[in-house]
């Protein structure tokens, strides 16, 4: 895995640390475990990674980006894959046939709360971001990233993407829409 220089840092201050009370032995701490894991840009990095395992009590993600800064926290992430199955016929016998999974997808994000994107909050405030949407009449795909600091509100926002499709889903009789939702971190 590639590191960045953010990432080279961080570990050269995590290795710095853990070095200065191996030294100094009168500095009084529990019991430390140190992790480092990959692919922490897409989000991959702890999927294998075995917490029981590692037998911490509680964690933290190290990141920052400005001298003398340090992130101490972190939100709560999914992808949401939502895909549209239309039903293509000829324009001109359409009628009560056609179902046009580009209009799906609109329908289901029109029903997303549309002040709870990331141009609208700041934060704490959660969001459904939608990164793409790509479509023709017979299949349609939007894909969103969702975040929350509150695991709670995590938790609701990805069960109000079921709840849509359950929703639009009522409509029809093949069920057009489906939902995948891959927690992240």
């Amino acid at each position: 895995s590639l590191l960045g220089a953010d990432d080279k840092a961080g570990v050269a201050e995590i290795m710095t640390a853990l070095n200065y009370l191996v030294e100094h032995p009168e500095v009084k701490h529990g019991r430390i475990r140190v992790a480092f894991t990959p692919d922490e840009e897409i989000g991959r990095g702890p999927h294998k990674f075995d917490v029981a395992r590692f037998g911490a009590d509680f964690a933290y993600t190290m990141d920052g980006s400005q001298y003398g800064e340090l992130q101490f926290e972190s939100f709560n992430a999914a992808e949401a894959t939502i895909t549209c199955h239309g039903v293509n016929v000829h324009p001109g016998s359409a009628k009560d046939v056609m179902v046009n999974a580009i209009k799906l997808g609109e329908r289901f994000d029109s029903q997303l709360p549309q002040d709870e994107v990331p141009e609208e909050t700041e934060g704490y405030e959660g969001f459904f971001h939608l990164m793409n949407f790509n479509g023709t009449t017979e299949k349609a795909q939007l894909k969103y990233i969702v975040r929350d600091h509150d695991r709670n509100r995590f938790e609701a926002r990805k069960a109000l993407l079921e709840d849509i499709k359950n929703e639009i889903n009522a409509d029809y009789s093949n069920n057009p829409v489906e939902v995948e939702v891959h927690d992240q971190y």
